[in-house]
C-alpha cells in the first residue's frame, strides 16, 4: 500500500466505527492493498476495493459473508493495481452488484481485463468516475469525488478519492494517491474539502 493523502491503518482483522444513525465503516485487513465495506444509514452496501487475492476464502470475501452481504449496491475500484482489483473480481462473481465506478484508466493487465469482463458479465451500470463528481448513493450522505483521472501514466495518481460526509462525521478514501500528489486536488479547487474528522 503506497502513501496516501489520509492513510487507513488497521492492526486487527478489521476496524469498525458507527457514524450517525446506522452508518458503519469496516476496513478489512487484506494485507497488501485495500478492502472496505460501508453500510449506509439507508441500508446500502458500498464496497471500495477488494484486496490482492481472487480466493473465495480470502479475508475480504470471508468478511462480506460474515456481514451477510448478498448484494453490493455500489462497487468502487479506486485504481486497477492487483492489490485493489483482484478481490473485486471475485466479489462480482459471488455477489449481486448493482453498479460499478472506476476511473477507467488506460491500463493493461490480466487482472484488470478479468475485472472488466466480470463487470460486463454482471450487466450492471459501469460508470467512469471524474474529479468533481457528486454521488447520491444514500440520501443521508454527501459524497464527492475529489480525484479520478484516466490521463496519467501512474495508476496510483488516477486513484478515485472520495469524501463521504454523514452529519458531523467525514471520511476520506484516497486509494493509493501519493502524498506528493495532493497538489492535484488543490489545483482542482477541492482543497477545502480535504480535512476529515473521524
Amino acid at each position: 500500500m503506497n502513501k496516501k493523502l489520509m492513510g487507513l491503518a488497521v492492526a486487527a482483522l478489521y476496524a469498525s466505527g458507527a457514524w450517525a444513525a446506522s452508518m458503519q465503516t469496516f476496513v478489512v485487513n487484506v494485507g497488501q492493498g485495500d478492502g472496505v465495506l460501508l453500510q449506509t444509514p439507508g441500508g446500502k452496501r458500498i464496497v471500495i476495493d477488494g484486496g490482492p487475492t481472487t480466493s473465495a476464502t480470502s479475508a475480504f470475501q470471508a468478511f462480506l459473508d460474515k456481514k451477510l452481504v448478498s448484494t453490493v449496491n455500489v462497487m468502487v475500484l479506486t485504481h486497477p493495481h492487483t492489490d485493489h482489483v483482484y478481490g473485486l473480481t471475485t466479489t462480482l462473481q459471488r455477489k449481486v452488484v448493482q453498479s460499478v465506478y472506476d476511473p477507467k484508466q488506460s491500463y493493461s493487465s490480466t487482472a484488470y481485463t478479468n475485472f472488466k469482463n466480470a463487470v460486463l458479465a454482471e450487466k450492471c451500470p459501469y460508470i467512469k468516475s471524474y474529479s468533481g463528481d457528486s454521488y447520491s448513493w444514500d440520501s443521508a450522505l454527501t459524497i464527492k469525488c475529489l480525484n479520478a483521472r484516466s490521463n496519467v501514466t501512474d495508476a496510483n495518481n488516477a486513484s478515485v478519492a472520495l469524501r463521504i460526509v454523514n452529519g458531523a462525521k467525514t471520511l476520506h478514501f484516497s486509494g493509493d494517491t501519493p502524498t506528493s500528489d495532493a497538489q492535484n486536488l488543490e489545483e482542482a479547487n477541492y482543497a477545502s474539502s480535504l480535512p476529515a474528522r473521524f
